[in-house]
C-alpha cells in the first residue's frame, strides 16, 4: 500500500473518531442540562406541584333518637321511625407538592337525599303488678258478701267477644271448662299467687304455656253459672281470694 493512500485513511479514522467523541460530549452536556433544569424546577415549586378540585357521592347516616315517653311502661319500647341512609355531594380541593398531598379542603357539601334517624321510645310509666283484664267494663259485682255467700272476684260487664289480657305474668294452669266458672283461665305467677278469668266464650291458651302482662288469653262470654255475659276476675294470695280492686291499677 502507497503512503498516500495510509494517510488517506488515517485522515478518514480520525475524523470518525472526532466525530464519535462530539455526539458524546454533546449527550453528557444536554443530559446534565436537563438535570438541572429538573432541580432547580423542584426549587422553585413547580415541578410535580398541582391543585385540583374534584366531586364525589357519599351516603351518611345519622344517630339513633331516642324519646321517653311516661304512656308506655318501662319495660317496653317501640320504633317509630326506621332508620334510612341519605346521600350528599362533596366538593374537595386538593394541594399536591412535588406529587405528594400536602393539604385538602371541603369546598361544598349538598344534600342529595336526607339521611332520616331510627326514633325509639323508651317507656317511663312504673309497670302496676296487676291490672284490669279487660276494657270499657261496667262493674256489675263487687267482691265480698253476696246472696247469703262470699263472691271470690268482680264482676265485669262487656260484651261477648271482648279480649281478656293477663293480669299479670305468669304461667296458665287451667285453660278450658271448670264447672260453674264455665269456661275459665287460672295464672299462676311468679309469686305464688294466682288470678282466675271465668264465664269466657273462648281460650286462646294452654296449660304449662307462659304469658305476659296484657297478654291476650282469651274473649270474655257467659259460659257455666252466669246471668249475663261478663268476666269475673280473681286474684287468689296464698290460695285465699282478695278483693282486686285492691291490687290492681286502673
Amino acid at each position: 500500500m502507497s503512503e498516500d493512500m495510509k494517510c488517506s485513511y488515517k485522515r478518514k479514522l480520525y475524523t470518525l473518531l472526532a466525530g464519535i467523541i462530539f455526539l458524546l460530549g454533546v449527550s453528557i452536556i444536554l443530559e446534565k442540562s436537563n438535570f438541572n433544569f429538573i432541580t432547580l424546577g423542584k426549587e422553585l415549586g413547580i415541578a410535580g406541584d398541582s391543585t385540583q378540585t374534584y366531586t364525589y357521592v357519599r351516603e351518611y347516616s345519622t344517630p339513633t333518637q331516642y324519646v321517653y315517653d311516661d304512656t308506655m311502661y318501662e319495660d317496653e319500647t317501640m320504633v317509630y321511625q326506621s332508620a334510612q341512609e341519605g346521600s350528599k355531594s362533596i366538593t374537595v380541593m386538593s394541594v399536591y407538592e412535588d406529587g405528594e398531598q400536602i393539604e385538602e379542603k371541603v369546598l361544598d357539601v349538598e344534600i342529595i337525599d336526607e339521611a332520616k334517624p331510627e326514633i325509639i321510645y323508651i317507656g317511663t310509666k312504673e309497670r302496676p303488678k296487676y291490672i284490669i283484664p279487660v276494657e270499657d267494663y261496667i262493674l256489675t259485682s263487687n267482691f265480698g258478701a253476696r246472696w247469703g255467700t262470699n263472691h271470690n272476684g268482680v264482676d265485669l260487664a262487656v260484651e261477648t267477644g271482648t279480649p281478656v289480657m293477663a293480669s299479670a305474668k305468669g304461667v296458665v294452669t287451667q285453660a278450658g271448662w271448670n264447672g260453674g266458672y264455665g269456661i275459665c283461665i287460672y295464672v299462676e305467677h311468679e309469686d305464688g299467687e294466682e288470678t282466675r278469668y271465668a264465664h269466657l266464650s273462648e281460650c286462646l291458651v294452654e296449660v304449662g304455656q307462659e304469658v305476659n302482662q296484657e297478654d291476650v288469653i282469651g274473649y270474655s262470654g257467659n259460659t257455666g253459672r252466669s246471668t249475663g255475659p261478663h268476666l269475673h276476675f280473681e286474684i287468689r294470695i296464698a290460695g285465699q281470694p282478695v278483693n282486686p280492686f285492691d291490687y290492681v291499677k286502673n
